[in-house]
C-alpha cells in the first residue's frame, strides 16, 4: 500500500469508528502498514473528524522514530509490535468499544466459542497504564503466545483488532463486540425493571429528603438512609452507614473497595447526580467498579480531568470502568473549565484524596449547586480554601 493510500484509509477508518460507536471522543488509535519498515498512525489527542492526511504520523517499526507535524499516538509501540510479530497484518485498530471494554475488565481470555472472524479464542492482555511499556509488553506477550488470534482484549483499556486490510480489521472488531455482548449478557442475566414511582405531585430533593408540593401544600419527606441506593453503593465499598431522625452517620477506615456495578436510574434507583462524586471517591479503591450511565449522555466529562491526576478510568459509550490506583497526584486544573456541577464536585473529592495541592478554576458551577463547600468540607477536616483571583 502506498503512503497516500494508507493515510486515506486511516482517515476513513477513524470516521467509521465514530459512526459505529467503537470509540469515544479522541480515544483509540488506527494504523496502516506502508512497507516492511513503516506504518501510518493517528496522532495523540485529536478528534477523528478534525484529522487530515497531512496530520498523520509515519512511524518506524524497528525503533519507533517518526516523521510528521504531530506526535503519534502513545500506543505506537503496540502497533509496531503487531506489524513486527505478524508480517501478514496490514491494518491495526485499537478500540474502546462498549461490550469489549466491559468484558475486558474481568482480565480473562474469551474461550468456549467459535466465530469465523475470530476463531476460538480472544486473549486478554494484563493491565498497564495507557502509553506505558508495561502495557506494551503485556500486549506483545499475548500476540506472541497466540499468533493466530486477530483480536485481543486489553484489561480495562478496550481492545486491539488486527487485519490483512481495513475491512478485515473492522470485521474482527464487529465480531468481538458480538461475542463480548453475548458473554456479558449471559453472565449478567435479565435486568430487573425499575419500579415506577407513584404520582406524588411536584417534588424537589433537599439533601436526603424530598420537598413535596401537592394541592397547594408543602411537606418534607425524610428518606431512611439505609434504603438509599447511594447508601447501598457505599456499603458495598466498605462504609458503615446509619441514620434516622434527619441525620446520617458514615464511618469508614478510608480503605475503600470496589462497589461492583453502579447503574444510574430514575428514583428510587441510583441518582445520576451522584455518579461523578462516587466515581471520584473510588479512584483509590481496591479493585474495579463499573458505572453504567442510563439517564443522560455526556455525563463523563469529568473523566479527562481525573485522569490528569493519575486516575485509571476507561470509558466506552455509557460505561465507565474505574480501577483503583495506589496514589493520585495534585493537579492545577485552573486552566480547564469545570463544565458541570457534579463534575466539579468530583474534582473537589479527587483533590482531597490526592497527594499534593490541587487547584480548580472556573468554579461557578460548583458554587451554584453547593451553599458553602469550603465551610462544609473544612468541618470534616479538609484543607481547602477559596482563592481570590
Amino acid at each position: 500500500m502506498t503512503e497516500t493510500a494508507a493515510r486515506e484509509q486511516v482517515l476513513e477508518a477513524g470516521l467509521r469508528l465514530v459512526r459505529e460507536g467503537l470509540v469515544e471522543r479522541t480515544w483509540g488509535n488506527i494504523s496502516a502498514r506502508v512497507s516492511d519498515t513503516e506504518f501510518v498512525i493517528t496522532p495523540s489527542g485529536l478528534a477523528y473528524e478534525d484529522l487530515g492526511p497531512e496530520r498523520l504520523a509515519v512511524v518506524n517499526i524497528a525503533d519507533g522514530s517518526h516523521r510528521g507535524p504531530l506526535k503519534p499516538s502513545s500506543e505506537k509501540g503496540i502497533h509496531a509490535d503487531a506489524y513486527r510479530l505478524r508480517p501478514e497484518v496490514r491494518f491495526v485498530i485499537h478500540t474502546h468499544q462498549f461490550w469489549a471494554s466491559v468484558a475486558g475488565t474481568a482480565g480473562r481470555a474469551l474461550t468456549g466459542f467459535i466465530h469465523p472472524d475470530l476463531g476460538k479464542r480472544v486473549p486478554c492482555a494484563a493491565y498497564g497504564l495507557p502509553g506505558t511499556q508495561t502495557l506494551r509488553r503485556a500486549v506483545e506477550a499475548e500476540e506472541a503466545a497466540w499468533p493466530d488470534c486477530r483480536a485481543f482484549l486489553l484489561r480495562s483499556h478496550g481492545a486491539l483488532c488486527l487485519g490483512r486490510d481495513m475491512e478485515d480489521a473492522f470485521a474482527a472488531a464487529r465480531a468481538l463486540e458480538e461475542v463480548c455482548e453475548a458473554r456479558v449478557r449471559d453472565q449478567m442475566g435479565d435486568p430487573k425493571p425499575f419500579p415506577v414511582p407513584p404520582d406524588l405531585g411536584f417534588s424537589r430533593r433537599q439533601g436526603d429528603a424530598f420537598r413535596l408540593v401537592r394541592r397547594g401544600r408543602s411537606r418534607l419527606y425524610p428518606i431512611d438512609s439505609g434504603s438509599l441506593p447511594r447508601a447501598a453503593a457505599l456499603h458495598a465499598a466498605g462504609c458503615q452507614i446509619t441514620g434516622g431522625e434527619g441525620r446520617v452517620v458514615l464511618r469508614s477506615d478510608g480503605a475503600l473497595r470496589s462497589a461492583g456495578t453502579v447503574r444510574t436510574a430514575p428514583y428510587p434507583g441510583f441518582p445520576t447526580d451522584a455518579q461523578a462524586v462516587l466515581m471520584a471517591a473510588l479512584l483509590r479503591s481496591r479493585g474495579a467498579t463499573v458505572f453504567v450511565e442510563n439517564m443522560f449522555e455526556n455525563r463523563y466529562r469529568h473523566v479527562d480531568e481525573l485522569r490528569r491526576m493519575g486516575a485509571d478510568i476507561s470509558v466506552a459509550d455509557r460505561v465507565a470502568v474505574v480501577t483503583g490506583v495506589p496514589r493520585l497526584y495534585g493537579a492545577d486544573v485552573a486552566a480547564v473549565r469545570s463544565t458541570d456541577l457534579r463534575g466539579g464536585a468530583a474534582l473537589l473529592v479527587a483533590g482531597l484524596i490526592a497527594d499534593g495541592t490541587t487547584r480548580i478554576g472556573d468554579i461557578h458551577h460548583i458554587q451554584r449547586g453547593y451553599e458553602d463547600p469550603v465551610r462544609d468540607l473544612g468541618l470534616l477536616g479538609a484543607r481547602i480554601a477559596l482563592e481570590e483571583e
